[in-house]
């Protein structure tokens, strides 16, 4: 056997292992994605929940809910204000799928279940009013997309899980 030959036996066998290491990365890659995408949906269930957490803890929180969907005129400036931080929450929460969607940590099916628990809420003349002013403190094409929504008519009906 020539020098040659074991060169090429070299050659062939550093190919290999470098077909295996490729291999290699690219299925932990894969592993990589997928706990970055399952620790992002844990992440914004657990952020949704908080939603919720409010009114299911605090009675006089849910009747300022009903009050602002039905009677907005009546609220007072104190009921405004946590009405108006309790939609900041949720729609930041919301802002957060939608950033992670875009930025692929998060599948559309996903991003669709968050959306149709939340998009909802902006139906109600309080609430349109709300998203008229707060809608330029959120990421501009986020707002973009929750405009399309609402012209899309996702907001004509309400979530079941928030049902007046």
């Amino acid at each position: 056997m020539t020098l040659d030959h074991l060169g090429s036996i070299g050659e062939f066998v550093a190919a290999i292992a470098t077909l295996i290491t490729l291999i290699y990365l690219a299925f932990q890659l894969r592993q990589n994605t997928r706990a970055l995408r399952a620790t992002a949906f844990q992440s914004v269930v657990s952020e949704m929940g908080k939603n919720v957490e409010p009114l299911l803890n605090n009675a006089d929180l849910v009747e300022l809910f009903i009050k602002c969907n039905s009677s907005p005129e009546i609220l007072t400036a104190a009921e405004r204000v946590r009405v108006n931080a309790l939609y900041l929450a949720t729609f930041r929460r919301l802002e957060s799928v939608y950033v992670q969607y875009t930025l692929g940590t998060m599948e559309l099916e996903n991003k669709l279940g968050f959306e149709e628990s939340i998009i909802p809420l902006l139906h109600g003349p309080y609430a349109e009013k709300w998203w008229g002013e707060a809608k330029k403190s959120f990421y501009a094409p986020y707002v973009r997309y929750i405009e399309e929504q609402i012209a899309g008519g996702q907001v004509s009906t309400r979530s079941p899980s928030m049902q007046l």
